[in-house]
């Protein structure tokens, strides 16, 4: 019980078992889904304006890799489980990038690991519906959170041109998470004031509190 790729296992089989039920479903169920299909759909010569005039709309960094998907498929339901499925992979990769982070970066017990991933990964669910596989934009933000999170460790752990690179890549998926989701920016300026008042207090900053908050 103690083997990482048992965990890894572990972690795998309970995301997919989590979400595959919701894999049934065949059409956008949330409003904001359709705000941002509406972006790949327009590029695939798709015109939904009468649909999203009076939605909300908060990014198309996710949604838009889907145009050729738009473009080599007229069926909508098998467009949108192609999207669902993306989903559930972005789940799983996400859990397995919390559990990376946590084992290798942190120094903790493949178990407890194991626990925080999944945490992670259930924590990405949109509070008024829940949908865990669909188009929401807040599933591919929380997925961007955590590779500049692993970019940033990188660059910790290196020195020179790597650490320049490394963290030059974090700061690229912090700007694509604004493509993804315009709230990221509240979460970006709330990291920079605790980074402040952290500095403030203890006049230093553990590279890992960075990580953390991220």
């Amino acid at each position: 019980l103690d083997s990482k790729y048992f965990w890894i296992i572990v972690i795998v089989s309970i995301v997919i078992a989590a979400n595959l039920p919701f894999m049934s479903i065949q059409y956008p169920i949330n409003t904001d889904e359709f705000s941002s299909l509406a972006v790949p759909a327009y590029y695939a010569g798709h015109d939904w304006s009468d649909i999203i005039s009076t939605l909300s709309f908060h990014g198309y960094g996710f949604t838009i890799l889907f145009v050729p998907i738009f473009r080599l498929l007229n069926d909508s339901i098998y467009i949108y489980k192609f999207i669902m499925a993306g989903a559930l992979a972005l789940r799983i990769v996400m859990a397995l990038l919390a559990f990376h982070i946590c084992e290798s970066s942190f120094s903790i017990k493949y178990r407890t690991s194991a626990f925080i991933a999944l945490v992670c990964e259930a924590g990405s669910l949109k509070a008024d519906d829940g949908m865990p596989v669909s188009a929401m934009a807040e599933l591919p933000f929380a997925f961007v959170a955590l590779l500049a999170a692993l970019f940033f460790l990188k660059g910790t752990e290196n020195s020179g041109k790597k650490k320049i690179t490394f963290f030059g890549i974090a700061g690229l998926f912090m700007a694509y998470g604004y493509l993804i989701h315009s709230r990221s920016i509240i979460m970006w300026f709330s990291v920079a004031v605790v980074i402040m008042l952290y500095l403030l207090a203890y006049k230093k900053i553990d590279s890992r509190i960075l990580v953390f908050m991220v």
